[in-house]
């Protein structure tokens, strides 16, 4: 159901679909600025699923004016921070992953979150431990 003019403070009211073919999950909002809070992305290779969710960071601003089409650009290219701490003899590594404007990301694939491996190399490129993580 459209909210009448009055009810949105704006004189045309614009239509969000979050698919092309998902015009009965429609939401209608005023025209303006809005912020991109958070984001899932979901792709399908083969016979798996990869779903890929992120939010905070430094999400970009978003115009939606009557009768446009705004098209919503988002990288799904996940970045790998590394954080090292020296204590005695062992050293431990943190990742932070991150998204889209740095969001914080979570990925699945298929029902589990995805689990990642990472070497931890010295300066000649020699390996000095490994180990693996799930993100988010």
């Amino acid at each position: 159901m459209q909210p009448s003019s009055s009810d949105l403070g704006a004189p045309e009211p614009v239509r969000l679909v979050w698919k092309k073919d998902d015009s009965g999950n429609a939401r209608w909002v005023p025209p303006g600025q809005y912020q991109l809070r958070n984001y899932t992305i979901v792709k399908r290779k083969d016979d798996q699923t990869w779903t890929v969710s992120g939010s905070g960071g430094k999400p970009p601003m978003v115009e939606i004016r009557p009768g446009k089409t705004t098209i919503l650009k988002i990288d799904n290219t996940i970045k790998a921070g590394c954080v090292a701490k020296i204590k005695d003899d062992a050293v431990a590594v943190g990742t932070c992953p991150a998204g889209n404007a740095n969001a914080g990301v979570t990925v699945i694939k298929g029902e589990a979150r995805a689990e990642f491996r990472g070497t931890l190399l010295d300066a000649r490129g020699r390996e000095l431990g490994s180990g693996s993580m799930s993100f988010g």
